[in-house]
């Protein structure tokens, strides 16, 4: 049932054109033109170049906004006037809603991946071993839609949820130093390295990247394995009760 109504989603979500060219298309151009007038010198702060730190973090911070994906399909089919018509199929909605994610995190998952294949074969960006590094895409994928799922069902409206998930985005940019580092202290530090999606998703294509064991890498890994876990818990139990 699960992998039927898995079909059902993929569908709605590949007709998506304007959320295809939002998170596909245009971190493809950035990359293009951001790559063009990047030069060979080392990102000192991650230990890459920095045709390949503009890669990642463009990446990412798309990746971050992907968790839209499941924010609109939500909102149309469980929080819309179509949720009676969806009550009265033969399937519990926690199912269902299992099926969004699943569906949401391969998609978003997958065009992540095809970027990277982009960039290393017109910039030469190193992404390091195939199978970590699908992996480690996935599993950032799907915390980004477990995410916004868990926003999904703790926020009334729409409007609400779409403020707070781009508030999450980008202040786990800025955390992330995405524009500019942040002043050097413990807190920041702490926040800039383990204390956002962005930071830690970093770390964790990073570790791949660089093919070495890194103790930010593991931790990073460790941190979104127990996040993905605990959110999956949380969403089941708010679904229950809402649903």
């Amino acid at each position: 049932m699960i992998l039927r109504s898995s079909k059902f989603v993929f569908k709605r979500i590949v007709r998506d054109i304007t959320s295809l060219g939002i998170l596909f298309i245009m971190p493809l151009v950035l990359i293009t033109i951001l790559g063009m007038i990047s030069d060979d010198a080392l990102n000192q702060n991650l230990g890459i170049p920095m045709v390949d730190s503009v890669a990642l973090s463009i990446i990412l911070a798309f990746q971050l906004f992907a968790g839209f994906y499941t924010l609109e399909l939500i909102k149309h089919d469980l929080l819309g006037a179509r949720k009676w018509r969806l009550k009265s199929l033969p399937i519990a909605i926690n199912r269902y809603m299992f099926s969004i994610i699943l569906v949401t995190t391969i998609y978003g998952g997958l065009q992540s991946y095809v970027i990277t294949h982009y960039t290393r074969i017109i910039y030469g960006v190193t992404w390091g071993n195939q199978g970590r590094l699908i992996l480690g895409i996935i599993l950032i994928s799907f915390v980004v839609q477990v995410m916004y799922l868990n926003l999904a069902l703790s926020l009334d409206n729409y409007k609400s949820m779409e403020r707070s998930a781009t508030t999450i985005a980008l202040l786990s940019m800025l955390f992330g130093g995405v524009w500019f580092q942040l002043p050097d202290n413990i807190v920041l530090n702490f926040m800039g390295t383990y204390g956002n999606p962005y930071s830690l998703a970093q770390n964790v294509l990073l570790y791949v990247m660089k093919n070495q064991v890194t103790y930010e890498g593991m931790i990073s890994i460790g941190i979104y394995v127990l996040l993905a876990g605990g959110l999956l818990v949380l969403s089941e139990f708010r679904g229950r009760r809402l649903f």
